[in-house]
């Protein structure tokens, strides 16, 4: 769940990778003509990660919330699911790719999905490795040859 429940303790909140937000702050900063907020400044303009290849390309981009208009009603609706129930069932193998300093997910979240999914695979990134929610862009070589052992071995 990546919105906070309010009632949770900081250690649940923690253990489902939550974080205390204004979800319709953040869908809003996405919408075409919005402020930006911190949440759009922070995801447009690059400032999600430590590469700096892709930080000069994404500020390039003239108008960002234009280019992530979409965005506005998927996080909205995306960070009001609560998926736990969800992970349990699946029996297909998944390969999961997480960074320890993600925004959206947290180590011990990421422990908990690798403990329930039966048929899981994670690989996890440190800080070192540039591991942001990111990982396509920031850390390419690593989390394409964990993808590519992945395929191979099913």
């Amino acid at each position: 769940m990546l919105a906070a429940n309010p009632k949770d303790s900081p250690e649940e909140v923690l253990a489902y990778g939550g974080n205390r937000m204004d979800t319709w702050d953040l869908a809003n900063s996405f919408a075409p003509g919005g402020s930006g907020g911190k949440f759009g400044k922070y995801f447009t303009r690059g400032k999600f990660t430590v590469n700096e290849a892709v930080s000069k390309q994404l500020a390039t981009i003239p108008e960002p919330s234009k280019h992530y208009a979409f965005l506005a009603p998927l996080v909205r609706d995306h960070l009001n699911q609560y998926w736990r129930s969800v992970f349990p069932r699946i029996t297909v193998p998944v390969l999961m790719l997480s960074g320890d300093i993600s925004l959206a997910t947290t180590v011990e979240s990421n422990e908990w999905m690798k403990r329930t999914i039966k048929n899981g695979t994670w690989v996890r990134f440190s800080e070192q490795e540039y591991g942001t929610h990111f990982l396509l862009q920031n850390a390419s070589p690593k989390a394409n040859d964990a993808i590519i052992k992945f395929l191979e071995t099913r």
